[in-house]
């Protein structure tokens, strides 16, 4: 029989005294947004517990500093050859810990976890009844035959739920800074009635979060959290900011010490420039060049959203330098670079964008780089070469063979011939079919098409010599006939005698005439019009012709 539920409607102790009243044998899993839990049962008792956050006895006991770490990993790398040996037995083997205490510590280790899990309070979970599957569970709990009593653990964990509830109201965050003054923890250390409370204030520094604070001390979290809990509450731990623990990292610390504390205000500041930077050269120090370079592209990510470019650029630079084949630091430096809108760095870049994901062999972010580049670059040959390349490597035959024979044919309009040579000759080699091609091949190699084309430009330059002949003809004609009727107004005018009599009326009128006869002409737009202007300055000087001829009429 399988069933399974919300953990709000039906409370995860409600679900195990039911297993345990049926007797049942199968596989609990547990469903949360942070954990994910899995406790097998024989005949209703628990006999293994695992989950997805590295539940590991050995790891534990390293983390508490029961067993020194590189004699742990030395029992480590055993206990992955071996096949029947516990953890416990090569331990024993190495004369590192005792089997006895060893286990122990295991049991000590699965009952803290197992009422952790016990008094979850959202999430899902799913009972599947049957034979077990020893791959979802704990190997080391099995081989050492463990077994809980589900009725004990169901009423610790209900014990723990009002603690809990108090421990979350007081340290919410386990990411958090807490510290004791010197003086005062001297004297918290010689009031202490018990090595936890003694241990916990001996930690609170304020060199290392909370949740680094619980995974040192030998004790279960539970114990820990209220020690820790009830610390604050009584403002004997006061909480630091987070300037004050970068300053603090940086004085003389252990480094893994110093980047544990900086990741715990990252967690919780993600765009803290100051701890982005000390991550990055402490990594760095540490030879972990994947993490420098993630923290060094972090920063330059929250350099390029406040508009720093310059910044921005030199640590993704610096992040590719450690970690090359990182395609977002990559694709963050092409934004940085295009947003600059520099032509020359653009062209620059583009070409070595476009090498390096040549050699990873990502074609399809070769094609997409070069499409873009030539959209900024149209003429630029080694792009459209490139992308005709990249397209048929992809199988887009038809586009790469078009692109390229349309650049062929405007080098040909542009006169390139050697270099429209190689783009038909790249055209023939995706298509051999095409005849098109071979014929404009052939008629470069054989100079056909370079002849043709000089008598063309030859052809039309005569033709523009000869309209420009025309053209000069036709003008000269419509100028003489224009100076002939000028200069028969000018006879006219000394005939009549017109300026004699002021008449400029008369004279301006004449003028007009020939204009209006020959309107496209230099002689009625430059010589009329000046001409007009002088006969009438002297008509506004003299009077009007109407006065003067009543004159003298009386």
């Amino acid at each position: 029989m399988s069933f399974q539920g919300d953990i709000k409607s039906f409370p995860l102790c409600d679900v195990i005294q039911n297993l345990v009243a049926n007797k049942k044998t199968g596989t609990l899993t547990i469903q949360t947004d942070t954990i994910k839990p899995c406790i097998q049962f024989e005949d209703g008792n628990v006999i293994s517990y695992a989950d997805d956050k590295g539940f590991s006895i050995g790891c534990w006991l390293a983390d508490k500093d029961i067993v020194p770490r590189n004699r742990m990993d030395e029992a480590l790398k055993r206990y992955r050859r071996a096949k029947k040996k516990t953890l416990g037995q090569i331990l024993r083997d190495l004369k590192i810990i005792d089997l006895d205490e060893y286990t122990k510590y295991v049991k000590y280790l699965v009952w803290e976890s197992l009422c952790d899990v016990l008094a979850l309070s959202e999430g899902t979970f799913r009972f599947r009844e049957g034979s077990l599957d020893f791959n979802e569970g704990g190997r080391e709990i099995r081989a050492l035959g463990l077994k809980f009593s589900p009725s004990s653990l169901i009423m610790e964990a209900a014990r723990r739920v009002d603690d809990w509830e108090m421990i979350r109201r007081h340290m919410p965050s386990e990411n958090e800074f807490y510290s004791i003054s010197p003086s005062q923890r001297e004297h918290l250390i010689e009031q202490a009635d018990d090595e936890l409370t003694a241990q916990t204030v001996q930690l609170l520094d304020g060199t290392r979060p909370l949740g680094s604070v619980i995974a040192r001390l030998p004790f279960s979290r539970f114990e820990v959290c209220c020690c820790l809990s009830s610390l604050i509450s009584s403002k004997a731990a006061k909480p630091i900011d987070s300037a004050q623990v970068v300053e603090r990292s940086g004085d003389g610390r252990d480094p893994q010490s110093a980047i544990a504390c900086l990741e715990a205000i990252l967690e919780r500041e993600p765009n803290n420039r100051e701890v982005l930077k000390r991550l990055a050269d402490l990594y760095e120090c540490q030879e972990d060049v994947e993490q420098a370079a993630k923290h060094h592209k972090l920063l330059a990510v929250s350099y390029f959203e406040e508009g720093d470019l310059a910044r921005a650029k030199s640590r993704l630079q610096k992040s590719l330098e450690l970690n090359p084949k990182d395609v977002i630091t990559w694709q963050k430096l092409w934004d940085c670079v295009r947003t600059e809108g520099k032509d020359e760095q653009v062209q620059s870049f583009g070409e070595k964008y476009v090498r390096h994901f040549q050699k990873l062999g990502l074609t399809e972010m070769v094609r997409e780089r070069l499409i873009e580049l030539i959209q900024i670059f149209p003429e630029h040959r080694t792009f459209r070469l490139a992308l005709a390349e990249a397209r048929f490597s992809l199988g887009e035959q038809k586009k790469a063979v078009q692109e390229l024979t349309d650049f062929g044919h405007e080098l040909l309009r542009l006169n390139h011939y050697d270099l429209a040579e190689a783009v038909f000759e790249r055209v023939v080699k995706y298509d051999h079919q095409n005849n098109t091609a071979h014929e404009v091949l052939d008629e470069i190699r054989s100079g056909k098409l370079k002849r043709r084309k000089a008598f063309h430009r030859r052809l039309l330059h005569s033709a523009v010599a000869m309209s420009c002949l025309v053209s000069v003809g036709v003008i000269a004609v419509r100028e003489m006939a224009a100076q002939r009727s000028f200069f028969n107004f000018t006879r006219e005018v000394f005939a009549e005698s017109l300026l004699e009599e002021k008449r400029y009326s008369v004279a301006i009128g004449k003028i007009e005439e020939v204009s209006r006869k020959h309107p496209y002409t230099f002689t009625a737009h430059f010589g009329s019009a000046s001409l007009i202007e002088i006969l009438d300055d002297k008509r506004h000087a003299f009077g009007e012709d109407s006065q003067l001829d009543a004159e003298g009429d009386e």
